[in-house]
């Protein structure tokens, strides 16, 4: 009874390699299975008297994105882990966190992996990361396969949002969009998330839109691009409104060393 589902991943992707396929993006819900209390379970109350005896089943989704090669690992990263934001979004769990670890794991690459947390757990629900390279002796493909995993029971038991619906908006948005150029080790997640609360009030949405690695860029270093859009239910934004709050964002980057790209 296998343990993890990433292996029969593996192998689909070990497949389409040696076929000449360039790139693929392929998932697989399936189960694991584990011996009793080695993994965190989420309320041990109403676990049935055979769930004692038999082994603790698991359904995991499970992602895989392959490419032949790339010229930015990031790209494919970035990807998996906007695929994994956009699931949380269609679910409506709006809180999460991305926290890399350096922790080694068998299929993820030491310093390249993530844990996946959300507030109704205190253990991680699943991960994120880059291919570790000794899986290249086991099954034939490269550098450039990105992994994610997920425990599908607790992200379904996860505290939701309650969806509601709302008028078309009255007045027009502003829109900023700023690259900051930052140390590779810095996680884009925890960034978002302070340049969100530094923006204020009017700010809309936020998103990112361009990750870049190469020439112009110091090497060690990042660009990341962000939009933000600012609105107001109630009167149309002027300039005025809105400039303080960049400025205010770009000081604080500044304070951390992270500087406006030019």
């Amino acid at each position: 009874m296998r343990t993890s589902v990433l292996p029969s991943l593996l192998n689909v992707v070990e497949y389409n390699l040696a076929h000449g396929n360039k790139g693929g993006l392929i998932y697989e819900l399936g189960k694991t299975f584990h011996p009793r209390g080695v993994l965190p379970i989420k309320d041990t109350a109403i676990t049935k008297e055979r769930d004692l005896v038999l082994p603790d089943e698991r359904v995991h989704l499970s992602i895989a994105k392959f490419y032949s090669q790339i010229n930015d690992k990031a790209e494919g990263y970035y990807l998996v882990k906007g695929i994994v934001e956009k699931l949380f979004e269609m679910l409506g769990i709006e809180e999460y966190e991305v926290k890399r670890t350096d922790e080694n794991y068998p299929y993820l690459h030491p310093g390249q992996s993530a844990l996946i947390y959300l507030p109704d757990y205190d253990y991680a629900i699943g991960y994120i990361g880059t291919v570790h390279p000794s899986l290249k002796e086991n099954f034939e493909i490269n550098d450039f396969v990105f992994l994610a995993d997920l425990d599908l029971a607790l992200l379904l038991d996860a505290k939701r949002k309650t969806f509601s619906y709302q008028a078309l908006p009255k007045f027009p948005a502003i829109t900023r969009d700023l690259a900051f150029v930052m140390d590779e080790s810095i996680l884009v997640a925890s960034l978002k998330k302070e340049i969100t609360d530094l923006a204020g009030e009017f700010l809309e949405k936020i998103e990112i839109f361009d990750v870049y690695q190469g020439i112009g860029i110091t090497e060690g270093k990042k660009s990341i691009a962000f939009s933000l859009s600012f609105r107001s239910p109630d009167r149309t934004l002027s300039d005025q409104d809105v400039n303080p709050r960049i400025e205010k964002i770009i000081s604080a980057m500044s304070k951390k060393d992270i500087e406006l790209r030019k």
